[in-house]
């Protein structure tokens, strides 16, 4: 009965935390003063720093300009498509070492994560809708997706995009 009950407490707990996470991201997304590329990059990195607790993580980006204007549906599909990324790999991979790259130049913005996780046969995924959710984020974007993992090699996911 004690262990049905902490049981309980553990799921209401986590759902909670999911919904508040969920209002704090809307909360971001809507509010005008974070519309800059480097303020969008904050959000990631500070995400993947407690997404990834007790993972090794490296985060690199350039110094990123501050120009207001970047669009919420830019902001929304390029965080959600990260979200979407690490959540997979905390799911799936069991890598202990994730490396996040940015790389804004010119027009065109680079996302590229590699983790040395199990891997696995991008041709043989599941019918999950991860990598689907990801290709559509990518062409919303008006970008591409690549997925490049074998098993017991580890995954890197490159997101390009267009930025507005």
């Amino acid at each position: 009965m004690l262990a049905d009950a902490r049981a309980s407490l553990q799921e209401i707990n986590a759902t909670a935390q999911h919904t508040a996470g969920a209002m704090r991201d809307i909360g971001w997304f809507l509010n005008p003063e974070y519309d800059t590329l480097a303020d969008m990059v904050g959000r990631m990195r500070e995400f993947a720093t407690t997404f990834l607790s007790g993972v090794e993580c490296e985060f690199v980006a350039p110094p990123l300009p501050s120009a207001p204007g970047l669009p919420l549906e830019f902001r929304r599909n390029v965080v959600f498509a990260f979200k979407e990324i690490l959540h997979n790999i905390v799911k799936h991979a069991g890598a202990t070492r994730v490396s996040i790259q940015l790389e804004p130049a010119g027009r065109q913005f680079t996302l590229r994560v590699r983790d040395n996780g199990c891997g696995f046969d991008p041709s043989a995924a599941s019918a999950g809708h991860g990598l689907r959710s990801l290709r559509q984020r990518a062409a919303d974007l008006r970008g591409q997706l690549a997925v490049e993992s074998e098993p017991g090699k580890g995954t890197t996911v490159v997101l390009t995009a267009l930025l507005p």
